[in-house]
């Protein structure tokens, strides 16, 4: 976790002494209300589809929860068009089929044992602990994934020299080919909803963004922000590579990306403009800008916004995106 001291605020009054001192009181705060989602292994366990917050839906309802079942059912091969946020007949179709094969009563509506079934039904993360002997070649031969992608997700600097007892996140290990899991930048793509992203991506944590269009990536520290991930350049040369992301001016333009967190990759959009406060110093990017899961909101008004939902769905690997039902 990274601490710094807050700028451009309203804290000035307690000096650069006390600004840190609050900063690191806020952090272990956010902190200890989240201790009780964190695994042995140090990475927050959460799952969209997991979770009890889930609301039932059905036929008629829009929005991101409704994309979530549609994104599992497409990816299980239950639903050939592309999510779009509403729930229709042919939504209600593939539901139908998928409680039909899972022994659920078919009933078209996505209650709690659907969610929970949906989520099992999916590919998951694998941790492999290196066994005496393992090399990296046999243990993406076992889990059916390219060295490359163990590589990049452990962030592995020398792929040679693995240590017995280390633990590789492996992403979603052997997929088969029908369920239709999109590889993106190098490697699979979760949809996760800011419900449960926010707990991956905790304030003054730090986590890798990959621009989609550009495969280029740099590093960021997450500030505050309730409904959506206020979030800052790390370090001045972050903030340059994002700056020429951006075209070398800085922009409100929405873009695809993905935020690595935890051996986690997760859909995401961000927009590329200073603005408001910052904690960060010395990164020369004045203020926070605007990383968005889905499900996440404007704190403007406090609605979903289609253009960040649109580049959410481009970064979860899906094209042409059409008309998204938000039902704001």
């Amino acid at each position: 976790m990274l601490l710094a001291s807050r700028k451009n605020n309203s804290f000035a009054a307690f000096g650069a002494g006390g600004r840190r001192i609050l900063a690191a009181a806020v952090g272990w705060l956010v902190t200890l209300v989240l201790l009780s989602s964190v695994s042995a292994f140090g990475a927050t366990e959460v799952d969209s589809y997991g979770s009890s917050a889930r609301s039932i839906v059905r036929r008629g309802d829009q929005g991101p929860e409704v994309i979530l079942v549609q994104h599992a059912l497409y990816q299980l091969g239950y639903l050939s068009d592309q999510p779009d946020g509403f729930f229709g007949p042919a939504t209600q179709r593939a539901v139908e089929q998928f409680q039909s094969d899972s022994n659920i009563t078919a009933d078209g509506i996505v209650g709690p044992q659907t969610w929970s079934s949906l989520g099992n039904a999916l590919p998951r993360a694998h941790e492999h602990i290196v066994a005496p002997g393992d090399t990296l070649w046999e243990i993406s031969r076992m889990y059916g994934v390219s060295i490359s992608t163990i590589v990049e997700t452990n962030q592995i600097a020398n792929p040679d020299r693995i240590r017995v007892g280390q633990v590789l996140v492996i992403p979603f290990g052997s997929v088969p080919a029908s369920t239709g899991v999109h590889w993106v930048a190098g490697g699979p793509v979760e949809l996760l909803h800011w419900s449960e992203a926010q707990q991956l991506y905790r304030s003054f944590t730090t986590a890798r963004v990959i621009d989609v269009e550009t495969g280029r990536s740099f590093y960021v520290q997450r500030y505050y922000g309730t409904l959506h991930a206020d979030s800052e350049p790390l370090t001045a040369e972050d903030a340059r590579i994002m700056r020429e992301i951006y075209g070398g001016q800085w922009s409100w333009e929405r873009r695809a990306i993905i935020v690595e967190i935890d051996g986690r990759r997760i859909a995401a959009s961000m927009n590329g403009q200073p603005h408001g406060s910052g904690a960060v110093e010395g990164n020369g990017f004045d203020g926070h800008f605007c990383i968005h899961f889905l499900g996440s909101r404007l704190h403007l008004n406090g609605k979903l916004d289609p253009d960040h939902h649109e580049k959410i769905l481009m970064a979860a690997g899906y094209t042409n995106v059409g008309q998204i039902w938000l039902g704001n």
